[in-house]
């Protein structure tokens, strides 16, 4: 994998330019095209319970959207400091906000030695963290920017997307999206 980092007064974005999770062929067919991403229009089909919880490996992804206002499903990955950046600020709005949100934070890299990592440098971080092992994921998404965060609405739909993060461009569209 080779991997360029832009940075820019201490705002970067991660780039690749053989992303592995990076695909053309889907099991789906609905499907919305973004810039650097494909994604499913819903998420009724993912198959959560393959993912490895970083934080509980015994417990498994269970997802009730009658619970939540709103999913938000954000890759990441142990060499991208934007997502070291964008989780602990993306919890912080979901503990502030009235919504019910519920943060998938999945990790793309290639170990769960590198996931778990990551995951020892997000300090009083108490979102649970999935590291797709099998990439039973890549099918479904296709992403080539890291941290790449899709939001869906209650009942599983497509709802917005974020690509990379800037807190200082973007403070009032993430403000929106949470609050």
């Amino acid at each position: 994998m080779f991997l360029i980092l832009f940075s820019f007064d201490w705002k970067a974005v991660a780039y690749t330019n053989t992303l592995s999770y990076a695909t053309t062929t889907s099991p789906i067919t609905n499907k919305i095209k973004l810039e650097k991403a494909e994604v499913p229009a819903s998420l009724q089909e993912i198959p959560w319970n393959k993912l490895v919880n970083l934080t509980d490996e015994k417990s498994k992804l269970s997802l009730k959207p009658q619970d939540y206002d709103l999913i938000v499903v954000d890759f990441w990955a142990s060499w991208c400091m934007p997502c070291l950046q964008s989780l602990p600020y993306y919890e912080s709005l979901i503990t502030k906000s009235k919504k019910k949100i519920k943060l998938i934070a999945i990790s793309i890299d290639s170990t769960e030695k590198m996931a778990l990592s990551f995951k020892s440098k997000l300090k009083d971080f108490k979102t649970e963290l999935y590291w797709d092992k099998d990439k039973v994921l890549k099918p479904y998404f296709s992403v080539e920017v890291l941290p790449y965060m899709f939001i869906y609405d209650k009942q599983l739909n497509y709802s917005n997307s974020q690509r990379g993060f800037d807190l200082e461009k973007k403070q009032k569209v993430y403000e929106g999206i949470f609050l």
